[in-house]
């Protein structure tokens, strides 16, 4: 299909040159979707696997994605893209201007616009390749991509409970192996009580489990010939879930599952598994009760006890105030028109209230501290005009499941339903990095699914 005003499609050997190279290197990024971290000599900079190979495959993408036709859901994730860094760029010069050069503000631009183009780029690939695959290729490639994280989780869970010291050596050399020079990593960073799989951190790990990687299971389980294979795998991976002991991961469960049962026709199997889930999670916590769940839990409940609100746990500071301080500042600070991306390494002070700065910097870099959850972040960033847009990407997503009912049926409807909600949820309370494929994913498949009628189931 070429639409008018698009280039000529290339004929012959490069046609089928480009498309392999596209089917390939589209497969890639669907398979590596929980490869959080890749060791490229870059100081202190995540880069997931996906989305560096998206940046590689784009070039070859972009001239079959002149040939798609447009879509609600394309124009607005170009549309938040092109702001921000448009935006960016202006606020980038006005500090230049008032303050002179920075090369930490600089700097801190740097790696937010390649993050966000990383991620527009994880979307551009994915939706070009997802035209060109079924929901069960989508759904295998995905889910036998999360198997190397299952596994590692698994040798956590060997180290942790049965205490096997090979796993523990094994764990321990792939996890620092995959860090980024120059990374400062927390002392637990290889921990046999958590389960992180090949995230930076197990929080990261339960919400690639619950969003991305279970769900296409599940899809891959109702096509399967042979479900014994899918049906081990969704087993697996929610025994890796629960060894992740995340309260985030626990909350983008309990939300996916709260949402799915608003639907009736969901309501049984999605309060049994709230139910099963919690039950599980209260007897893990019985068998290992020095975990951090329960750990995290003691110390808020020792905090409100003694009224020591200062004695808040860093990680909950930083939710709280990351989400919620840049909307506090809002009459005193220019949060109202946002900093420009990296805008927060420089203007901390401004963006957040002062009880938060520390934990923030600990959190992050203290030479540049960031944000890390998307809600607080894109509002000190972007601005108003930039959070509209970046949840109208969400917002547009629903509606084209909602109304294209043919084009996305059954358990992929479901499995897409349960990414976008359970993503929405830890991108307000933790996800916070552009970078992070997992909802560019999604977006991608909605799109290409409602948008392209290619795209819609096709055999390969």
């Amino acid at each position: 299909m070429t639409s008018a005003g698009s280039p000529p499609e290339p004929q012959g050997a490069l046609a089928s040159a480009r498309d392999r190279l596209l089917l390939v290197g589209g497969a890639a990024v669907l398979a590596t979707l929980g490869f959080e971290t890749v060791p490229l000599p870059v100081r202190a900079q995540i880069t997931p696997l996906a989305t560096l190979i998206a940046v590689l495959v784009l070039p070859a993408a972009l001239g079959a994605a002149f040939s798609l036709p447009r879509s609600p859901l394309l124009v607005i994730v170009l549309a938040f893209g092109a702001f921000a860094a448009v935006h960016s760029v202006v606020a980038l010069g006005i500090d230049a201007l008032v303050s002179g050069p920075n090369p930490i503000r600089t700097a801190a631009w740097l790696r937010q616009l390649a993050a966000l183009a990383g991620g527009v780029a994880v979307f551009a690939v994915a939706r070009v390749t997802l035209t060109r695959l079924s929901d069960g290729a989508v759904a295998r490639t995905v889910a036998l991509g999360a198997l190397p994280g299952v596994v590692l989780a698994l040798l956590d869970v060997a180290w942790g409970a049965l205490r096997f010291k090979p796993a523990a050596h094994v764990v321990t050399v792939v996890r620092y192996t995959m860090i980024p020079p120059g990374l400062a990593v927390p002392g637990n960073f290889s921990d046999p009580r958590r389960a992180a799989g090949f995230c930076f951190e197990p929080s990261h790990f339960s919400i690639f489990l619950a969003t991305v990687a279970i769900p296409a299971t599940v899809v891959w389980l109702s096509r399967a010939r042979r479900r014994w294979v899918p049906a081990a795998l969704v087993a697996l991976e929610a025994v890796a879930l629960q060894w992740a002991f995340s309260i985030t991961g626990v909350a983008v469960v309990a939300g996916i599952l709260l949402a799915l049962a608003f639907a009736s026709r969901f309501r049984r199997p999605a309060l049994a598994a709230l139910a099963g889930g919690a039950l599980t999670l209260a007897v893990l916590t019985v068998a290992f009760p020095k975990n951090y769940i329960a750990h995290q839990a003691a110390r808020v409940v020792s905090m409100l006890v003694r009224g020591d609100y200062a004695d808040l746990p860093p990680s909950v500071t930083v939710v709280v105030f990351g989400t919620l301080g840049p909307f506090a500042r809002v009459f005193s600070s220019l949060n109202l028109l946002g900093y420009g991306l990296g805008g927060t390494a420089t203007h901390a002070a401004a963006v957040l209230p002062a009880a938060a700065l520390r934990d923030v910097g600990l959190a992050s870099w203290p030479e540049m501290p960031n944000l890390t959850t998307s809600l607080g972040r894109v509002f000190a960033e972007t601005g108003l005009v930039g959070l509209v847009l970046f949840a109208g990407m969400w917002v547009v997503a629903f509606r084209r499941l909602v109304r294209e009912g043919d084009a996305v049926t059954g358990a992929s409807r479901v499995a897409a339903l349960a990414g976008l909600a359970g993503l929405a949820i830890a991108h307000v309370i933790k996800v916070g990095s552009f970078a992070v494929p997992f909802v560019w994913f999604w977006l991608a498949y909605v799109d290409a699914r409602t948008a392209v009628p290619e795209g819609r189931d096709r055999p390969v």
